[in-house]
Formats: C-alpha cells, sequence, structure tokens
C-alpha cells in the first residue's frame, strides 16, 4: 500500500511539474493552439554522431512537456544534401528546412520553396527569437525585401582556418612544422607526401568531391574578405589589407588575379598527385579520412582542433593563413538557418518547436553541446570545456543552426590556439561593414539564375584542377559566360544597393 502511495504521488508530481511547464509555456504564446500533440519533421545537414539519439530522446521529452510536440529529426549527408535539396524544398513532410547560401537560399525563396515570415507571424510563433533577433540579422536575409529563413543568432570575428597534420607524415616528408611557414613550403610539403604515398591510398587532401576548396584555400591564402549576401557564384571580394575598403573596391570573385592564380595552382595539384584521381565522384568527407589516417592535412576551426588534439597525441596545426599583413572580418548571420517549407501543413507548430529549440536555455544547451558533465564541462567563467564523452556529440558537427550568441564559449587552453584567436580578434577590418546586407537580386533574377549555374558547373572542376593544361582557357572561357550572362549589370546594382544601405 505504501508503495502504491509513493507511486501515486510521484505521479500527481511529475503531473503537476509537466502541468506547470506546460502552463508557463503556453503563456509565451496566448493564441496558439498547443493543447493537441503534434509531430514536426526537421531536415539538417550532417551525419549522426554516437550520442544523438540520446540527446535527441532528451530534446523531444522537453518539447512534449513544454509545447507538446515532437520533432523528428532527420539528419542527411552533405552530398545527398546537395544532390537531393530541391526535392526537401518540395516536400510537403518537412517542416523546417536547414538552409545556407550554398544551398541556394536566395533562388529557392523567390521561386517560391520557402513560406514567407513576417513581423506578426514572428511575434505570435516566434516571440522568443524575435525578441533575441537583431534587426540587422533580418536584415541579412531578407530576398525582395521579404523573410523566408531564421537565421542563427550568432555573430562573430572569423577566425582563419588551420592547416592540421600529424608528426607521423612530416617525419615521413622529412619536414618540421618549423619549416612550413608559408603557403610555398606547404606545396613542398603536398607534393613531397604524394609522391612518397603514391598507389596506397593516402592523399595529402583526400576529400569529398564537393570540398569548398575556394573556400578552405582561396580567401585564407590571399586575405580576401566578402562584401554581403548574394546569389550562389556571385560574391564580390576585397583585400582586407586595404584600409579603409571602398565600394570601389569591390570585384566579382571570378575577375581577381587571386582567383586566377587559385584555379592554376589547383591544376598543379591534382597533376602533383594532391588530390585522389577520382576526387569530383567521392562521398567521403575530408574529416573522416584525415581520422581514418587516408588525408594528411584537414583544415579546421579551433573547437574541432581541440577535440583532434585529444584523438591524436602527434597532431600538429600549421598557422598559415595569417602573416604580419593580415587582417579578418566579421562574420554574417546567413552563414546558415531554418526554413519552412512552402509545402507544409504544420509551419505555425514547427514554428513554436524553432523558437523553442533556438530559445528554451536546456534544450538549446542540449542540442548545440550534448550533456552536461559528458559531451562539455561548463566553467565558472562561463566558458565550457570538452567533456570525457566530446568525441560522441561533438559541438558545431549537429544542429549548428541553433548556436546563439549568449552560448558559451569554448575554453582554449592551449596557448597557441588562444593566441591565434587573440590575433584575429585584434585583425578586424571594419571598413566596409556590409555585415547585414543582402542583395536583393530580383531585377535580374534571370541573369542570376544563370551565372548561379554557371557557376556550380564550374566550381567543382576548376576546383580540384581538373582541366589541367586547360586551366587558364577554361577560367576565361568561364569569366566570358559569367559576363555575357549579365554580371556587369548585377555588379552595378549590387553596389548600388550596398551604397544605399550605407547611406553613401
Amino acid at each position: 500500500m505504501k508503495r502504491l502511495l509513493a507511486l501515486l504521488l510521484s505521479l500527481a508530481l511529475l503531473i503537476s511539474v509537466c502541468a506547470s511547464a506546460s502552463a508557463e509555456t503556453a503563456a509565451d504564446y496566448p493564441g496558439v493552439d498547443l493543447s493537441a500533440p503534434e509531430t514536426i519533421t526537421m531536415y539538417h545537414v550532417g551525419n549522426d554522431l554516437a550520442d544523438w539519439d540520446r540527446v535527441s530522446a532528451k530534446v523531444n521529452e522537453l518539447l512534449q512537456q513544454k509545447i507538446n510536440t515532437t520533432v523528428n529529426f532527420v539528419h542527411v549527408s552533405f552530398a545527398d544534401f546537395i544532390a537531393n535539396y530541391t526535392l526537401y524544398c518540395a516536400s510537403p513532410d518537412i517542416d523546417i528546412l536547414y538552409t545556407a547560401e550554398w544551398c541556394n537560399y536566395a533562388d529557392n525563396a523567390r521561386n517560391g520553396a520557402f513560406k514567407p515570415i513576417d513581423e506578426e507571424f514572428l511575434k505570435t510563433y516566434m516571440p522568443k527569437t524575435y525578441e533575441a533577433m537583431p534587426s540587422f540579422a533580418w536584415a541579412e536575409v531578407k530576398v525582395g525585401g521579404t523573410i523566408y529563413t531564421v537565421p542563427r543568432d550568432y555573430s562573430e570575428v572569423t577566425v582563419p582556418q588551420l592547416i592540421l597534420t600529424r608528426k607521423c607524415w612530416l617525419d615521413e616528408a622529412g619536414f618540421k612544422a618549423e619549416d612550413i611557414t608559408s603557403w610555398d613550403k606547404l606545396d613542398e610539403f603536398l607534393y613531397a607526401i604524394a609522391e612518397k604515398e603514391k598507389g596506397t591510398g593516402v592523399y595529402p587532401i583526400n576529400c569529398q568531391g564537393f570540398w569548398p576548396s575556394h573556400f578552405c584555400l582561396l580567401n585564407p591564402k590571399y586575405d580576401l574578405g566578402t562584401a554581403g549576401s548574394s546569389s550562389t557564384g556571385i560574391w564580390y571580394f576585397y583585400d582586407l589589407k586595404k584600409d579603409p575598403v571602398t565600394l570601389d573596391d569591390l570585384t566579382w570573385f571570378g575577375d581577381t588575379p587571386e582567383f586566377k592564380e587559385y584555379c592554376l595552382k589547383m591544376a598543379e595539384y591534382y597533376k602533383n598527385g594532391v588530390y585522389p584521381s577520382d576526387v569530383i565522384s567521392s562521398e567521403s568527407t575530408l574529416e573522416d579520412n584525415f581520422a581514418a589516417g587516408t588525408s594528411v592535412i584537414n583544415f579546421s576551426g579551433i573547437p574541432l582542433t581541440m577535440a583532434y588534439m585529444e584523438q591524436y597525441d602527434d597532431l600538429v596545426p600549421l598557422y598559415l593563413c595569417m602573416d604580419d599583413t593580415t587582417r579578418t572580418s566579421r562574420d554574417r548571420f546567413m552563414r546558415y538557418g531554418n526554413s519552412f517549407p512552402n509545402k507544409s501543413t504544420k509551419t505555425e507548430r514547427a514554428a513554436v518547436a524553432l523558437d523553442m529549440m533556438m530559445n528554451d536555455p536546456e534544450i538549446n544547451m542540449l542540442l548545440v553541446y550534448g550533456f552536461e558533465g559528458e559531451h562539455y564541462i561548463l566553467n565558472d567563467d562561463g566558458t565550457y570545456s570538452n567533456g570525457p564523452a566530446q568525441d560522441r556529440y561533438n559541438t558545431d558537427q549537429m544542429i549548428f543552426s541553433m548556436q546563439r550568441l549568449g552560448n558559451p564559449q569554448l575554453k582554449i587552453e592551449n596557448e597557441d590556439l588562444a593566441a591565434w584567436k587573440k590575433l584575429a580578434e585584434e585583425r578586424v577590418n571594419d571598413s566596409m561593414p556590409a555585415i547585414g546586407f543582402s542583395y536583393d537580386s530580383s531585377k535580374y533574377a534571370a541573369e542570376a539564375s544563370v551565372i548561379a549555374a554557371l557557376w556550380t558547373e564550374y566550381q567543382w572542376t576548376l576546383g580540384f584542377g581538373l582541366y589541367g593544361d586547360d586551366t587558364e582557357a577554361m577560367v576565361e572561357q568561364f569569366r566570358n559566360e559569367v559576363h555575357a550572362a549579365g554580371i556587369d549589370k548585377i555588379e552595378e546594382d549590387f553596389k548600388a544597393q550596398l551604397a544605399e544601405y550605407l547611406g553613401k
């Protein structure tokens, strides 16, 4: 009898707690009917980590208590995301869909793939996000004056990536880390490894066929900044070393001498065996191949570098991407976001769920970091450290679009990495304040669509040097085709809109 009474008291307490939580949450969404249970489906890019099922189960337990909602999370590999994104946009079974510039966010928005989001919708279904998000973040994601995605609430100084290798590879090629102080020295190391490992299945850069070499090699090598947010294949570079930068300094990236030099270097890489001969068809990621020992180098930010340091005793970061003259820039809010597909019939409940996932402290910390004490350790100074099971749920590899400005930052205990970040923060060039600006290409939508298609056609073959001795001619062909498609008109319009945005 005592056991029965204890059980009944426990159940009553649980019901009371759940009812209290539900009532508290319902007060945040007046006028929204959350009485019926609902399941929504969210598609996000990436691969499940070992403890994802545990984390998502806890997240759903909390969502069910607070908003009577379950989220069916679907993680999709990068390769499948690229191949099937148009199908995802048109699916009535997807309620929240990861978006990014590399997914052609602006073009998909213009083509009606996503539901428009207005101020009333945000205040009703996403009030926490509406309150927390800076106004210029919303401005950055507008397409034709309308919002079609909810960006991450997160923008920071862009810290140049580190190039990672291991001492065993340096020893094999007869190099020391202190020898590789320039990009030319890096090339010597890569070519030496390619020669020694020929026929073994090991390559200097063993990556998937959609690895963005222009992002990892072109921008950091030449210290180039990007102005604003635009359509795929229509970016405008400027030299970060120039201060101040003016509108006249912006150049469509394909016309820059650095782009041509980069393409020629990639052809040299391919010729010297830096990439596998079948790289264009590979779906195995650079990170997986680095972990498997079939890629000699990897490119990484500080959090993942620290994780690798715990896995490999002989990990060696190469600090190549900043020299005495390097400047840095601020990141965009629209690196990635989440949109509501136009054919979804559960958008209102999906919006409430997204609002909770982005802003409820407990749910957000679970999604971004995992379980405290296991996957991360929260320090007294407000930072976090990697936990003992960090490899089973790695921050920045799961629902990374949920990152928020208020989230704790990784405690950098390695002196070299801490100095690297500090230097990046001291080198910011704010003379081109284009953060928050998003180009409206509706005036030249047809031209922008053609250019995006051309970039899709050329970017991987140029980025992996597959044109070989014909590379220079193909760069000129690419440029000519883009100019014929109307890049000059778009560039003029881009600069006029940016001037208006800057009040000039």
